[in-house]
């Protein structure tokens, strides 16, 4: 165990005996004082096949380029791994400027930041779609705890997030699991996302103005405690969420497995089954969709109103195909799925609404006096 601060410097090689080694890495210790960060990286330098714990921050990026590989990064107080710029004593960023580097194959865990990211935290101001010498993969990162983003948080990052396992993490805000923040084109793909909690919204992952992608995810099994968006919540999204599954999530407001407000990318090829929300959607909640909601599995979900999904508001460019709405349950109206009134017109109107399997859904408790029909309705009780 070594006892000290380390400041690595510019395009320099750091390495433990071993770092292929699982025992090797657990027995190379460099322990802060507890007064700052464990390790500070200069520019392009790399680190790899240690355990970082006991500082403020546990790895602090300054410059750009740094490699991070096969590291145990532990018992910080602050983030795991911190990205280069200024930040306040709870680590909120005042300013930033351009990072790109390398986060592989660590384990990250038990880091607790009194702000956001808990297991990373990243800023940056570059504006290419998911980098791929900005990439954070193959990472377990778990039981980390922050004020937004528990496991990790990226604020006007395009960080390609691959192939990691980010379970169990906790924010006392929004991104249980994942915060993407401030117009990023971060994308993430390939990820399994379990068992995070957020106390507001976005259990498992939190969006704020998405332009990136979010394919081939596994989100499962996370909470929005006093929120919504159990699995995902995302605030204007132009970008691309296709081809994940969104499993086992709760939301104590709307949105069990998804939370989203004015959609105008593609939500498309995804399964959405056996989430839950105490109010309306208990499969996906959209506040107003632009764009499109195309070829979705849509099962075994519960909500209040819409099981199934619930559109609060269409416009005449919505496009609603191609998806199997079945086997939903709501407790007042609409089992299946619920459209909401289009904006322009005052009535429904869509630019496309076909090739939609929707039967096999289910009202409990229907409200005195509603007639609405329980696989799809509108804002009238009627069918479309």
């Amino acid at each position: 165990t070594y006892k000290e601060n380390v400041t690595i410097p510019a395009s320099t090689v750091i390495s433990s005996s071993d770092p292929d080694d699982p025992s090797v890495v657990m027995a190379t210790v460099i322990e802060g004082d507890g007064t700052g960060p464990v390790v500070t990286m200069k520019r392009a330098s790399t680190l790899e096949g240690f355990t970082i714990q006991g500082g403020t921050t546990g790895i602090l990026f300054e410059g750009e380029h740094q490699i991070v590989s096969k590291n145990r990064i532990t018992d910080n107080t602050g983030p795991g791994i911190r990205g280069p710029g200024s930040v306040d004593s709870n680590f909120k960023y005042l300013a930033y400027s351009g990072w790109a580097g390398t986060i592989v194959d660590n384990e990250i865990f038990a880091n607790q930041s009194p702000g956001p990211g808990g297991g990373i935290s990243i800023a940056s101001t570059y504006s290419s779609i998911g980098r791929d010498d900005e990439m954070i993969a193959r990472n377990k990162i778990y039981e980390n705890s922050a004020s937004d983003g528990g496991g990790i948080y990226c604020k006007r990052a395009e960080s390609l997030i691959t192939d990691n396992s980010i379970e169990k993490n906790v924010a006392s805000r929004k991104g249980g699991g994942i915060y993407i923040d401030d117009f990023s084109a971060a994308s993430a793909i390939d990820n399994i996302v379990s068992e995070n909690s957020a106390t507001s919204d976005g259990g498992g992952i939190y969006i704020q103005t998405f332009s990136g992608r979010m394919t081939g995810n596994d989100v499962l099994n996370n909470s929005s405690t006093a929120g919504s968006g159990g699995g995902l919540a995302f605030f204007w999204g132009s970008g691309q969420l296709e081809g994940n599954v969104f499993s086992g999530n709760s939301a104590n407001r709307y949105g069990g497995g998804i939370d989203g407000y004015e959609l105008t990318g593609k939500l498309a090829d995804n399964v959405i089954l056996g989430n839950s929300s105490r109010y309306q959607g208990g499969g996906f909640y959209l506040n107003a969709l632009k764009g499109t909601l195309d070829g979705n599995q849509i099962e075994n979900n519960q909500g209040s109103k819409g099981g199934g999904g619930y559109v609060h508001n269409t416009y005449p460019e919505s496009v609603i195909t191609n998806n199997t709405v079945t086997g939903n349950t709501a407790r007042l109206s609409c089992g299946g799925l619920y459209l909401g009134y289009t904006w322009s017109t005052g009535g429904l109107s869509l630019a496309d609404f076909s090739g939609n399997s929707v039967t096999g859904n289910t009202v409990t408790e229907p409200e005195v006096g509603d007639s609405t029909p329980i696989d799809i309705c509108n804002k009238w009780g009627e069918s479309y």
